[in-house]
């Protein structure tokens, strides 16, 4: 039987990537000064950030979703669905209701437990898995164990993209910003975005994702991602002290954060993205 994969505009997929692999990405509509948009190209997502203004994503169309479960019907083939965490969106909730109201068993909804460049090292797994000629279940096995091996940790350069996403009271952002203190998050196990540390200055931040990091056993079978938002240049930093302590791994070149997290984030934020060994 034939397997395709479906994801959403979080898994931040290349279009070139994308096309060769014959990936179906859902979009993720973007709202900002009472205007809803498809899409949006990063650099004015950042923009507007940077503007002020509040800008919200949602979760992708329901009917786009039955359209596409309906085409795997139809079709005859099966559909793997790498979707963002279900504790981030409505996503999964939705595709669960779409596929019990078609009535089609070969769909299977993999939750990344993750979003952006979390989300993107699974969707590329399921591309790797179909290729290999796995089954479509052994492949929904293998996804489901990786996605919950998969880790994101990240710096927020600034607390106020925080406050106004609703995680953080505007006058703590505005205390933590004027004494220069960094967050440390992380979307964890559960897919759920947690603080996991609070450092002072850039310096210290960057070697608390280190030690972080280090207290689990990153799979070298797998690449590092090192992930930024808007300007690089903290995460060039970044990786250069990577290297030092970490000298085996295999790192790819930094990616950039897309719009779903990057709302919470903000510009300037700066991490990476592994996997630990079972």
């Amino acid at each position: 039987m034939e397997i395709k994969l479906l994801t959403d505009a979080s898994a931040e997929l290349d279009a070139a990537y994308v096309e060769e692999n014959d990936v179906t990405v859902l979009k993720m509509p973007v709202s900002y000064d009472n205007v809803e948009v498809e899409d949006i190209e990063i650099s004015k997502f950042w923009n507007l950030l940077k503007e002020g203004k509040k800008v919200k994503t949602s979760q992708p169309n329901r009917e786009d979703i039955k359209e596409e479960f309906l085409k795997a019907k139809n079709g005859g083939y099966a559909l793997i669905c790498v979707f963002i965490s279900a504790a981030l969106s409505g996503t999964i909730a939705t595709a669960e209701s779409v596929k019990a109201e078609i009535g089609y068993d070969k769909i299977y909804i993999v939750d990344s437990l993750k979003a952006t460049l979390g989300e993107n090292i699974v969707a590329k797994k399921a591309v790797t898995l179909i290729k290999e000629g796995l089954a479509v279940e052994e492949i929904y096995e293998n996804l489901k164990n990786f996605a919950s091996r998969v880790r994101l940790m990240s710096s927020v350069d600034s607390l106020k993209y925080l406050a106004l996403g609703g995680r953080l009271s505007a006058i703590a952002a505005a205390i933590g910003n004027l004494i220069g203190i960094k967050p440390v998050v992380t979307i964890d196990v559960d897919g759920k975005v947690k603080v996991l540390s609070k450092k002072i200055g850039l310096r210290l931040t960057m070697k608390e994702i280190l030690n972080i990091i280090g207290r689990e056993k990153i799979d070298e079978s797998e690449p590092v991602i090192p992930i930024y938002a808007c300007d690089d240049e903290n995460v060039l930093a970044f990786v250069e002290k990577f290297k030092e302590v970490y000298k085996t791994a295999t790192l790819t070149a930094p990616a950039e954060i897309g719009y779903v997290v990057g709302t919470h984030i903000g510009p300037g934020g700066f991490g990476a993205v592994y996997v630990v060994k079972e």
